[in-house]
């Protein structure tokens, strides 16, 4: 695999910071796809590739999904929330594009309660805490969709709640939870093997070399909080995508 010098310096740096630290790196060069990963003490590390959370990296492939479905002419740009999630009252919806590109009006904020936001003061972050670990459960998503006041102004925000509201649309259009809708687009349509929500080979989370886990969530039957960071890849599958 081709490095720089200069990359190869920064890879012992960043190991000799992190010595607990596993460091998966990529290359795409001359069109060859090649990788290493390291692990203490910068030896290559030679065991079977493990998996991380790629975090929002979850909302790109969300957005994926969605370019096959406008070309597949299943629905467009222009298509807003109420005509296709059922029994929506009355209201001038976000159209999905508004949704994919956050300019649906949606704030950052919801669907965080008090209780939330002191769950991230606590815990100093959500580096170890997932506040949208229950709150997204398609039952609850449906019904702010029903019961929240539509953003006359469309600004851009970024919104993890819009992504939970693609979800949804996902989930109504194929008849499956959202979990599964990725699940078989990954395999399916991208080739991606490794590429799913769940546990198995899964690394934790490091930050300021302390383990911090992995972010939890609720087994609900549709948890479309996973549509803002629920993920887990590993470097194989990342440079295929």
């Amino acid at each position: 695999m081709y490095l720089s010098s200069k990359a190869e310096v920064i890879i012992k740096k960043i190991i000799g910071l992190y010595p607990e630290s596993t460091l998966s790196i990529g290359t795409f060069y001359q069109e060859k796809l090649s990788w290493r990963v390291y692990g203490k003490n910068c030896r290559l590390n030679k065991e079977k590739l493990q998996n991380y959370e790629i975090g929002s990296l979850t909302k790109v492939f969300t957005a994926f999904y969605f370019i096959e479905l406008f070309k597949e002419k299943v629905v467009t740009s222009q298509t807003k929330i109420n005509e296709v999630v059922s029994d929506l009252p009355t209201k001038n919806y976000p159209t999905i594009g508004e949704l994919l590109t956050h300019q649906s009006g949606y704030g950052y904020l919801i669907p965080l309660k008090l209780s939330d936001l002191i769950g991230i003061i606590k815990h100093k972050g959500i580096c170890r805490y997932n506040p949208y670990e229950s709150n997204m459960c398609a039952d609850n998503v449906r019904k702010i969709l029903i019961e929240k006041k539509i953003p006359t102004h469309r600004r851009r925000v970024y919104s993890n709640f819009g992504y939970a509201v693609l979800g949804l649309i996902l989930s109504e259009l194929e008849a499956k939870n959202y979990e599964e809708c990725i699940n078989a687009f990954s395999k399916k349509k991208l080739g991606l093997n490794h590429t799913n929500f769940g546990n198995t080979d899964l690394l934790p989370g490091y930050f300021r070399n302390k383990n911090y886990g992995n972010w939890q969530w609720l087994d609900c039957e549709n948890n479309l909080g996973k549509a803002t960071g629920g993920l887990r890849s590993n470097v194989v599958d990342m440079l295929k995508f």
